[in-house]
């Protein structure tokens, strides 16, 4: 029995799966449906407009424009961005598009880099950062900047 827990354990913490998000540029008008599998429209989106959706390579996507959430069925975008999480983008609902919003997150650009001298003085450890327009930096190793004299 306690095996059978420990396993059960371990495949809810492994097995569970993380969600990839995509901002997408609408290419066309875009039908977002109520749920998968149905024809009645629930929301038209409009050419050039931003919505966020999961699954890139799936038949029915979920898709958020706004404040409505529903599915997209098959359809191409003009572009799609990874991003990391829905909470760093705001839907600004004047221009109908979203926005990133790097207030959200817990770095500042104080703490964007890390400086540790290494024996040859060559290199500097950089800091995981979000740039402005939102994607991700993880961190890496750099050299180090050129003194001025």
């Amino acid at each position: 029995m306690k095996k059978l827990l420990i396993l059960l354990f371990f495949i809810l913490i492994f097995g569970s799966c993380t969600t990839n998000y995509f901002l997408c540029e609408t290419a066309g008008p875009v039908k977002l449906y109520a749920s998968p599998n149905t024809n009645s429209t629930y929301i038209e989106v409009p050419v050039g407009k931003n919505l966020i959706s999961t699954g890139k390579y799936k038949k029915y996507r979920r898709a958020k424009y706004g404040n409505k959430r529903g599915y997209v069925y098959k359809t191409r975008f003009l572009s799609e961005k990874k991003i990391r999480s829905l909470s760093d983008w705001n839907f600004d609902s004047e221009t109908s598009t979203y926005k990133y919003s790097h207030s959200n997150h817990a770095l500042s650009n104080s703490t964007k880099y890390k400086y540790k001298p290494t024996s040859t003085g060559g290199t500097v450890q950089v800091k995981g950062y979000y740039r402005k327009d939102g994607t991700y930096v993880k961190p890496h190793t750099r050299r180090a900047p050129s003194r001025r004299k």
